[in-house]
């Protein structure tokens, strides 16, 4: 469905061959990638999701997404918000930068999103988290190819390897599609990682022949379990306050 969201956008005025190949291959790969996402991702549109409100009492999801500052002085959102979740998850964040103007270590993304849910517990966290490598055994290149060569991409080949463990946070795996095509080898990498009851997910895809590794992959995944990290901490809401009279004998009472 978001696959197709994405084939219905118009092509920009005066887009040469070249440019259409690339926009169809991100469209690909991000159709990919969002076999694997987050459930905030398959619920980000094409508009603002800012109608949907989270729940009181959370965390705020919003400042566990990667900033802009962790992607380059040039990284750019296109939309952010919170977004319907899916069954069984609490609430959940999507954030996805402008084609192009993401980078990670100096390689240019032509996609990156960042999602953060947040799950009912942490048994439900880490049960989503051993369900990823289910899920890229079940995808086939094949049937991947012919989908790319219906967008009109003609892939020579797609490559689908199985997610490895990242050190990151409490649990961290990424994969990465390889996609072949006449501008070289484009590389999708989809990754997750868990902090508590929270799970990041962030897929990046290069530019042609830019060979995002599993290097790039951990510390994309750091910086993410990072921002979990910090927002998990602690947050005094007011200062205590003590009322009484100070004096031997006296009771003295303070809020918390």
């Amino acid at each position: 469905g978001v696959a197709e969201r994405h084939r219905r956008r118009r092509v920009p005025d005066g887009a040469a061959p070249e440019e259409e190949a690339t926009r169809l291959a991100l469209i690909g790969a991000l159709g990919c990638g969002l076999l694997l996402a987050s459930p905030a991702s398959a619920a980000l549109e094409g508009k603002s999701s800012a109608s949907v409100t989270p729940p009181r009492g959370i965390p705020d999801l919003a400042s566990m997404a990667l900033a802009p500052s962790d992607l380059g002085p040039q990284a750019r959102v296109q939309r952010q918000g919170y977004v319907r979740p899916s069954e069984g998850v609490i609430a959940s964040y999507a954030r996805l930068y402008r084609p192009g103007t993401a980078r990670v270590v100096g390689k240019q993304l032509l996609f990156l999103e960042s999602d953060v849910d947040l799950m009912r517990n942490v048994a439900e966290a880490r049960q989503y988290m051993t369900f990823v490598p289910l899920v890229f055994a079940l995808l086939d290149p094949d049937d991947l190819r012919k989908s790319f060569r219906r967008d009109g991409l003609k892939a020579t080949y797609v490559r689908i390897g199985m997610p490895s463990r990242v050190r990151a946070g409490e649990q961290a795996l990424s994969g990465t599609i390889k996609i072949g095509t006449r501008a070289g080898e484009i590389r999708f990498l989809v990754t997750f990682v868990r902090v508590n009851r929270l799970v990041a997910t962030v897929g990046a895809m290069g530019v042609p022949r830019a060979k995002l590794s599993a290097s790039h992959a951990g510390i994309l995944l750091r910086a993410a379990a990072q921002r979990m990290l910090t927002g998990l901490r602690p947050v005094a809401t007011s200062l205590p306050a003590i009322s009484g009279t100070a004096m031997v004998g006296g009771t003295l009472t303070t809020s918390q």
